[in-house]
């Protein structure tokens, strides 16, 4: 008897056994040679395709990954790159190589520079640059829809509504502002038995440098407000008057002398009072308030002179110093500029734009050829009246936000509220600078806008802080007092 078994290819093995049956296997071993036939056809049918994979032919190779990005990179600027397994197969996007085709990098530039298209003539219209394209490169063109009638017309009724507001915004800004102004004199006559106005000074108040002493108990509380007080201005050389900005959107002016009443009221804003400013002479002062309107005043008599507005609200309005420059007045506004107009006009007559935040105060230094400006955007700009161009710029990293300002009486020095509970000094000679000497602190004023000034005399300066109090401080020694 034999018994066959079959190996792994294929072949069979003969076993000569006694004792068993004779069985005829020859069909079955024809089978499994047609089986193992047609697997090796398939398998050398496969060697022969070009493709070995669905999307082409996969080969096994190895690369360096610094030399595969450096291709690659390669490949994406100029269009064409070194194999990085062979170094030597050029692979490119324009033509195809031949096979084992070598070429050189230098070969690879000179023909793209050949086949790139000239950047042509900017004055001509049809300037490329560096956006010319290559002859052969795939280039990736936009089909433009072709619009409807009525999507024509859509759009030419959107265009007219935007040029009607544009022209409307426009026509806001140079129409002239009108402000409903009035005011309540609260006394008995506008003038003594002499005939003297109530701006004119008493007889025993007269000009002149005074000794300064700190404040050593509570004398008056002027009461008129139904709001808080913004601002305080006292009239100018003198001091005999007070006048008052509140949020209730009135100004009152004080007696301060005699019998300690408000004189006049004067109600023309429909907004909270932002700041004031006298003339130098007193007999008229500027008013800005949160309605976005900076009002000309009449002192003695309440009435509206001129109306000015930029459509944005006035943070601070200032007169220039100078006799002969009365007319022309500083406004630093939420605009993040600081406007120039002029009284005779009425037209702005000069913008200085730098800041990048709102404009908080301005100072007259040097004889007041020069002012200073500070703003929201933690910067301190000087400027040369009259040029809008900026003569220096101090922006620390460790500068806060100023939001009031004051110049030392001999005007060689400022004092600026700095937000982080000091009260930062600049020296306003030849060379303007901050002074770390001179340090001033001790009150809590981080997050609110409280102003400072100094004396009279100089030797003192004062400050509020957020709890309501005054703190003065020696300016000599920086020593703090009260």
């Amino acid at each position: 008897t034999e018994i066959y078994t079959r190996s792994l290819v294929g072949s069979v093995r003969c076993v000569q056994e006694t004792g068993a049956p004779n069985v005829d296997v020859t069909d079955i071993i024809e089978k499994e040679k047609n089986k193992y036939a047609q697997a090796a056809e398939i398998i050398t049918s496969t060697k022969k395709l070009k493709w070995n994979h669905l999307n082409g032919k996969v080969e096994e190779s190895f690369a360096n990954d610094a030399k595969f990005d450096e291709q690659f990179n390669l490949f994406n600027k100029i269009g064409a790159a070194l194999d990085p397994a062979s170094g030597v197969q050029v692979v490119s996007k324009f033509k195809e190589k031949k096979e084992n085709e070598t070429i050189s990098s230098k070969k690879i530039r000179k023909d793209l520079q050949k086949k790139r298209s000239r950047p042509g003539d900017p004055s001509q219209g049809d300037y490329m640059g560096p956006w010319a394209q290559y002859e052969g490169a795939l280039v990736e063109t936009e089909d433009k829809c072709e619009l409807s009638e009525d999507q024509i017309g859509l759009l030419k009724k959107l265009e007219e509504s935007r040029q009607k507001k544009i022209e409307e915004l426009k026509d806001e800004e140079t129409k002239p502002v009108i402000v409903k102004a009035n005011s309540v004199f609260h006394g008995s006559l506008g003038k003594d038995y002499q005939g003297k106005s109530y701006l004119e000074p008493p007889s025993d108040v007269k000009p002149g440098k005074h000794q300064c002493f700190i404040p050593k108990k509570f004398v008056h509380t002027y009461i008129g407000h139904s709001k808080g007080v913004q601002c305080i201005r006292v009239f100018p050389k003198f001091g005999h008057l007070l006048l008052s900005g509140s949020l209730d959107s009135q100004i009152k002016i004080w007696d301060v002398m005699t019998n300690k009443n408000c004189i006049r009221t004067y109600m023309g804003h429909t907004e909270g009072i932002r700041d004031l400013c006298f003339s130098n002479n007193g007999k008229t002062f500027l008013s800005a308030s949160y309605d976005k309107n900076i009002v000309l005043w009449d002192t003695e008599y309440g009435k509206t002179i001129h109306a000015f507005t930029n459509r944005k609200i006035p943070y601070c309005v200032k007169f220039h110093p100078d006799d002969s420059k009365q007319h022309l007045f500083l406004v630093g506004s939420q605009a993040k500029k600081i406007m120039q107009f002029d009284t005779n006009t009425g037209e702005v007559v000069q913008s200085y734009e730098e800041h990048t935040g709102t404009v908080n105060t301005i100072t007259f230094l040097d004889y007041n050829r020069k002012f200073v400006s500070t703003g929201d955007d933690k910067k301190v700009y000087i400027w040369e009246f009259g040029i809008p161009v900026v003569l220096k710029h101090i922006n620390e990293p460790d500068m806060q936000a100023v939001p009031a300002a004051a110049a030392h009486p001999n005007t060689k020095y400022m004092a600026g509220q700095s937000m982080d509970n000091k009260i930062v000094i600049y020296e306003c000679k030849s060379n303007f600078k901050i002074n770390r000497k001179k340090k001033f602190s001790g009150h809590q004023n981080s997050g609110y806008a409280i102003g400072l000034t100094f004396s009279p005399d100089g030797k003192f300066l004062l400050s509020g802080d957020a709890e309501g109090k005054l703190w003065f401080w020696d300016w000599k020694t920086a020593k703090l007092y009260r």
